[in-house]
Order: structure tokens, then C-alpha cells, then sequence
């Protein structure tokens, strides 16, 4: 059981190091990473980052599977519908 969330939020910090704060947030809660893809007590994924591509071995903004998956896109829908998705040109809302 599990329960999803979005939230939008503005920073001055480049992808990479929110990327180490959200994954020390995660830690600070418990989260231990011990294999790709497996239960976890907390992921905190960035989606997009404003109208940003960003492909590194760490880190892939927009977040590669977030169009693939309901349970992402609902609630990211519900706050951001309007959002524009970087590399397909089309809002949120239709998808």
C-alpha cells in the first residue's frame, strides 16, 4: 500500500542539488537504498524542472516514466495541468 502525491516548488537550486536534497530528506526518513526498484518508505521524484532537459547518469528530468504512469500523472495533473511536458509540447492535462 502505498500513496502518491505531487507538489510544485520554487528553488534556486540547480537539478543536481535538489536531487541531494530530496534523496537527504528521504534518507532523514528512514529510506535505505539497497536495490533499484525496490519497497521504499519514501521516493521523491523531481518530475520536471520548469521547461529543463536534463539527461545524466544520476538524474533524467522530465522524469522518464512519468507519462507511463497514472498514479504519477494524476495528482501531477490536479496542481499542474497547464504544465507544458518539455519534449512533447503538450500540457499535462492531455494526457
Amino acid at each position: 500500500m502505498y500513496l502518491n502525491a505531487a507538489g510544485i516548488i520554487q528553488t534556486s537550486l540547480p537539478p543536481t542539488e535538489l536531487l541531494e536534497v530530496l534523496q537527504k530528506i528521504e534518507s532523514d526518513f528512514g529510506r535505505v537504498r539497497t536495490e533499484r526498484w525496490g519497497a521504499r518508505t519514501l521516493d521523491i521524484d523531481i518530475l520536471l524542472y520548469g521547461d529543463r532537459i536534463v539527461r545524466l547518469p544520476t538524474l533524467t528530468i522530465p522524469h522518464e516514466s512519468m507519462l507511463k504512469r497514472q498514479f504519477v500523472l494524476v495528482p501531477a495533473k490536479d496542481i499542474a495541468g497547464d504544465w507544458v511536458h518539455p519534449t512533447t509540447r503538450k500540457m499535462l492535462r492531455e494526457y
